[in-house]
């Protein structure tokens, strides 16, 4: 089976609420649901350096990756999916879009009320036990 990582941050802002990303109409895969951003680890790239790539790219963001909070193990056809969900502070940037139609900040008691891709829901039910 070929195995993929995929790196998620999840980031609070200073009123505790969450940021979550709406992928793009034109996604194939999930259009318009909503997750925490991030996206796959390439060549030999660590977790930490993946997550800074991925939310420079989609977000134009700088960020520190913090720790694991979460991980959640998707198969599809002949993939393994590993998703690795990692607290993570904004440093610096203004958010701009470039992969998703939308951002939300989102207060924990309210983000299961969002169409969240499906592993972000397990994702998000491992974090909420621990806030």
């Amino acid at each position: 089976m070929f195995q993929i990582r995929v790196v998620a941050a999840v980031m609070q802002n200073a009123k505790g609420q969450y940021l979550l990303a709406q992928r793009a109409q034109t996604d194939r895969y999930g259009a318009g649901l909503w997750e925490f951003p991030g996206g796959k680890v390439e060549g030999n790239e660590t977790d930490t350096i993946a997550l800074k790539r991925e939310i420079k790219e989609e977000l134009s963001l700088d960020i520190l990756v913090g720790n694991l909070l979460a991980t959640h193990i998707v198969c599809k056809n002949t993939k393994t999916y590993f998703i690795l969900a990692y607290q993570a502070t904004i440093l610096a940037g203004n958010i701009m879009l470039t992969d998703h139609d939308a951002v939300e900040w989102v207060y924990a008691n309210d983000i299961l009320n969002f169409e969240l891709v499906p592993a972000d829901i397990d994702i998000w039910r491992q974090i909420a036990k621990n806030i």
